[in-house]
């Protein structure tokens, strides 16, 4: 690689730093239309897939590329192929590597969302496993370039790989949800059943399409930086090496098993979660009841919620909580509190702070601004006054103030 494509370290981290920040954009804009063409079911799918995808991601990719960056980076002066034999190594490996995490991906889908709680989620989970073997090769590039100290091909290869997702992930999911409810409408939809299981086949089919553009944009990554190696003129550069091979397990398997037990409890919560929700809605409506009732009552340990809300969000008797006369029953207050305040009751009427107590808030918020803008305070303790005299002299303050006012 000519001198030309270095970087310093400064340099290198603002790179790396500024993609990360593209990527992440990008990924914003990925998940915010893909979350309103499957909603929260579908949406549970393509998650599932990808908390599968990260413990075997971080065993199989995460390490590598940070070996062979480290030892490009060391033999860089030793020949003219130095690096170019352990990135031949490398890729050897990887293939192997890659290929067998994504096969055993592929073939266990099915057990290993039935684990977490999700077992509808197998078709995406099987969608997602190419992008293993894409990722690991991608990675042997990357970290090749990286300890030539350029990061330019990866800061392109991360920001590709991303717009691809955002174009045929969103793409994919969304003609594949159109042409299936068309489908269904029709009566032609291959899979028979109740509307509702119909309408949860399309959403599992629409979010394996989305998994499946992420595995096409992980080819599209791999593709563009194997392009930016052979543009320099090293296409079939490099040997194989046993030695190398046996370093870079060295190296490389301390850092992977670090990240697995770090993303392992992605995937212990997940199961945890799912399973913990199934079990509760399957014993019931009144089940989950009691799950609230006894988090609002104090009984659950180390759990508590403060929920807050207005007079109407919980009286009206047609779309308040109190409609509902379960939760009406169960967050009444108690008939002997009269005048006092039950603060151990589930529901705490506040009432509206006096004129004087808002003099008093008032006053503190004004001093919070001006020591944060440092600026001398300038409003008077009479306009104060003023304000809440006008604010709370109009017909109907007393009840219908709003906070923003």
């Amino acid at each position: 690689m000519a001198r030309g494509g270095k970087q310093t370290v400064l340099q290198g981290a603002i790179i790396l730093t500024a993609s990360t920040m593209v990527v992440k954009g990008i990924g914003a804009l990925f998940k915010i239309p893909l979350a309103n063409i499957l909603g929260g079911v579908g949406m549970s799918y393509f998650v599932s897939a990808y908390d599968v995808l990260i413990p075997i991601y971080s065993m199989t990719v995460t390490g590598m590329g940070v070996a062979v960056s480290r030892m490009v980076s060391e033999r860089s002066g030793y020949g003219s192929t130095a690096a170019e034999d352990i990135l031949k190594t490398a890729k050897t490996l990887f293939w192997g590597i890659g290929l067998s995490a994504s096969l055993l991906l592929f073939c266990f889908a099915k057990p290993l969302t039935a684990v977490i709680g999700n077992p509808t989620a197998y078709l995406s989970v099987c969608c997602i496993a190419p992008s293993v073997l894409f990722s690991c090769l991608s990675s042997a590039y990357r970290g090749y370039f990286q300890g030539k100290h350029n990061m330019l091909p990866t800061a392109r290869s991360q920001i590709l790989e991303a717009l691809v997702k955002l174009v045929f992930g969103i793409s994919f999911a969304w003609i594949l949800c159109q042409k299936l409810t068309e489908s269904a409408a029709a009566g032609t939809f291959p899979w028979q059943g109740t509307p509702q299981q119909v309408q949860l086949k399309i959403l599992q089919l629409s979010a394996a399409g989305a998994v499946l553009g992420v595995s096409f944009s992980t080819l599209c990554g791999l593709l563009f930086i194997r392009r930016q190696y052979r543009s320099n003129g090293f296409a079939g550069a490099g040997r194989f090496s046993r030695k190398d091979a046996k370093t870079l397990w060295r190296i490389a398997l301390p850092i992977a098993l670090t990240s697995l037990s770090a993303n392992l409890t992605t995937v212990i919560d997940l199961s945890s979660v799912m399973n913990c929700l199934k079990s509760a809605v399957g014993q019931g409506e009144e089940k989950i009841l009691t799950m609230y009732n006894d988090a609002m009552q104090g009984k659950a340990q180390h759990l508590g919620f403060i929920l807050c809300g207005t007079p109407q969000c919980m009286e009206d008797p047609r779309r308040g909580v109190y409609s509902y006369e379960a939760l009406r029953s169960r967050l009444a207050e108690g008939h002997f509190s009269g005048e006092h305040k039950d603060l151990l009751s589930p529901v705490i009427r506040l009432q509206p702070l006096t004129n004087e107590e808002m003099l008093i808030l008032i006053e503190k918020l004004a001093d919070i601004h001006a020591g944060l803008y440092e600026y001398s305070q300038i409003v008077t303790e009479q306009d104060m006054v003023d304000f809440i005299e006008i604010e709370f002299g109009r017909i109907g303050a007393d009840t219908h103030i709003t906070p923003r006012e």
